[in-house]
């Protein structure tokens, strides 16, 4: 596969960001952490919904408490994780508020902070099906996706500071390779894991005026392959759709090696079940 270095021009820009956009992080990473404080008092109220008898202070091996709670093996990780984020907080403080009042003051929130209302959102609807998805009565993805639909989790990765910020930028160093590499035959780029598109509008806005520019949008998910040709296949002549797992060989799906001069991977590795194994690492 070609590689090629960043332009300076791309390496540098990330290190004077206008003030404006600067302040707008700061407010949006502010906000994060007041709906994090939130979620962290929801996830309390619902592990005592579920029978947990957390109090400030209290300790338990999560082992005993799963096995109690009826959590699957499907399910341990997750669970395991919850109580890591409360156990980093030493429990959190005695909290006696209902779950009902939790829920009211982040969707008050979100309201008030439009910039991080679909995470308040999402945290939200995690939380409430919580206890349907530890004991394994309903999958994770009936929550993120409800029926399919991606607007549950698409605010998440774009329209707000730092996701704009990060996916532009993106975009940019995508253009500027791909620009480098006309006159040498098609310059095709392949987006792996591209999911609900946050990265793929910008990109392919940028390569838009890029003659010889062939993009693949692939993502291991047929929904998610749908949800992008819904979005992109009318505006953009140069994208295709194709399936990708990115945790077995790509060469076997029938992508050629060096046959791409650019890939994209955007919030998708560090997904995999084991990262070092990850044969697209």
């Amino acid at each position: 596969m070609s590689t090629a270095p960043l332009p300076p021009s791309l390496l540098d820009a990330g290190e004077t960001p206008d003030a404006e956009g600067a302040e707008a992080r700061l407010r949006f990473e502010s906000a994060l952490q007041e709906v994090e404080r939130l979620g962290r008092e929801l996830l309390v109220a619902t592990l005592r919904g579920m029978g947990v008898p957390l109090h400030a202070g209290a300790r338990f091996e999560a082992g005993t408490v799963a096995r109690t709670l009826g959590i699957g093996p499907g399910r341990r990780r997750l669970f395991d994780a919850l109580f890591s984020v409360l156990e980093r907080q030493g429990w959190l403080e005695e909290i006696g508020r209902d779950p009902e009042a939790i829920s009211g003051s982040l969707e008050a929130f979100g309201r008030k902070v439009r910039e991080v209302e679909p995470q308040c959102v999402l945290l939200k609807e995690c939380l409430a099906s919580y206890a349907e998805v530890l004991t394994g009565r309903i999958q994770p993805t009936e929550v993120l996706f409800p029926g399919g639909s991606m607007e549950r989790v698409s605010g998440i990765y774009r329209d707000h500071p730092v996701a704009e910020a990060t996916n532009q930028f993106t975009a940019r160093c995508v253009r500027e390779l791909c620009v480098s590499f006309e006159g040498g035959g098609p310059i095709r780029v392949l987006e792996a894991g591209a999911g609900t598109a946050g990265t793929a509008v910008s990109i392919l806005k940028e390569l838009a005026g890029v003659p010889g520019v062939e993009y693949v949008y692939t993502d291991i998910s047929r929904s998610f392959l749908q949800h992008g040709r819904s979005v992109f296949e009318k505006g953009f002549l140069f994208i295709t759709f194709r399936e990708l797992d990115v945790e077995r060989d790509p060469v076997e799906q029938g992508f050629p090696m060096a046959h791409y001069r650019v890939v994209v991977a955007s919030n998708v590795l560090h997904a995999t079940r084991d990262l070092g194994k990850t044969p697209c690492t």
